[in-house]
């Protein structure tokens, strides 16, 4: 109409608000125009006079208030729709003025779309356009999931919650999970000098991966930039107190989608393994306790036979003639010949509470003490 055009409005909707879109628009362009006849009325009749709109073009405090107006009739079209796009574009930016085109990029798949544009020149705003509806995006794989959330932890698995992400056009059938293993009690165990069974290979379980399908009826279905119902499922084969960090991801007709993020997980602690190297020792060590030593009144040099000698003899005299009290351990001051029955190698059982104390009574003994090394020994012991 003789002014070029400076810009285009542009407003790209989704979801259920593209069936409401025309009628929105046709509401909005409607009120606009109410209130733009309000401000440039004067004598407030209801008629706008070819005079009336040759003082709005003239006067600048006219011109202001319907600038106002359109920029709060915009703003609560912007909120009402929550477009998916709402964008400026300037005549001066295309090429081609008589071919205008736009790539919306950013958009999610199997979404229905609806479009709306509208021109301005240095008069003011068209009507909008009647929509173009009846779009729709190509399905594609599923949007990136939540992190896993942890239910439950047990020594060797996991109890995990996930919720869907949007499928992008087609259903979820299943949820994929993949974790990997970051440290555990195994290399704490290693590094305090620990050792582990000869042939045991920990490094065959550092990651894994494992599928949840979804049941029928499966979690609800997650609108576009929504979410979906909840699910659970569990991950297997794990080891005690270790740490892992665990991802998800969403699986339909066309593909995989996106892992999430990870989220570190650590399972409860577990019973230890069997003990190793259990081998027999050498009866001819020179290693005594001190309270030992002292019993044998440091006859015998360490690692010397006789030094052996005395300590095996003190061990058979307590098995053989030993009396036992709240007090201490009555010993006898010599080996008897049980004793020494055991020290040449005889194998023989005798037991200490045979002896009554009268006939302790009648032998010479010392008192020993209890201590830290040497605990009395029960009148049954062996």
């Amino acid at each position: 109409h003789g002014a070029e055009i400076i810009d285009y409005k542009i407003i790209l909707v989704d979801q259920e608000r593209v069936y409401t879109l025309a009628s929105t628009l046709k509401d909005f362009d409607e009120t606009l125009q109410a209130k733009m006849n309000a401000a440039i009325d004067e004598d407030g009749d209801g008629d706008i006079t070819l005079e009336e709109m040759k003082k709005a073009m003239q006067r600048e405090e006219i011109q202001e208030a319907v600038q106002n107006i359109c920029d709060d009739r915009d703003a609560e079209l912007i909120e009402r729709l929550q477009p998916r796009a709402h964008l400026v574009l300037d005549a001066a930016s295309f090429p081609n003025p008589r071919l205008l085109s736009h790539f919306f990029g950013g958009l999610s798949g199997g979404i229905d779309l609806a479009l709306a544009v509208r021109a301005r020149n240095d008069k003011g705003f068209s009507d909008w356009c009647v929509p173009l509806d009846g779009l729709c995006t190509p399905s594609t794989v599923p949007e990136k999931c939540l992190p896993l959330v942890l239910l439950e932890a047990t020594p060797t698995t996991f109890l995990c919650q996930y919720r869907l992400p949007f499928n992008s056009g087609e259903l979820i059938t299943s949820m994929e999970f993949l974790w990997c293993r970051v440290v555990g009690a195994m290399e704490r165990h290693l590094a305090l000098g620990g050792q582990v069974e000869f042939g045991r290979d920990e490094k065959a379980d550092q990651d894994g991966q494992g599928t949840w399908e979804l049941p029928v009826p499966g979690p609800e279905i997650a609108l576009p930039g929504c979410l979906g119902g909840p699910g659970e499922g569990m991950i297997f084969g794990l080891q005690p107190g270790t740490e892992y960090d665990v991802q998800v991801r969403a699986v339909n007709m066309k593909g995989s989608g996106e892992y999430s993020q990870k989220v570190r997980m650590i399972s409860l602690a577990g019973k230890p393994d069997r003990p190793l190297n259990l081998r027999h020792a050498n009866k001819t060590s020179s290693a005594r306790p001190p309270a030992v030593q002292q019993m044998l009144g440091g006859a015998a040099a360490s690692g010397s036979r006789q030094g052996t000698l005395h300590w095996f003899r003190l061990a058979c005299t307590v098995a053989a003639g030993a009396a036992c009290s709240p007090h201490g351990l009555l010993l006898p001051h010599g080996p008897t010949p049980r004793a020494r029955g055991c020290v040449r190698g005889r194998r023989r059982q005798v037991r200490a509470g045979q002896a009554s104390a009268a006939a302790v009574a009648n032998t010479g003994h010392r008192r020993l003490l209890p201590s830290a090394a040497m605990s009395p020994l029960p009148p049954h012991a062996e």
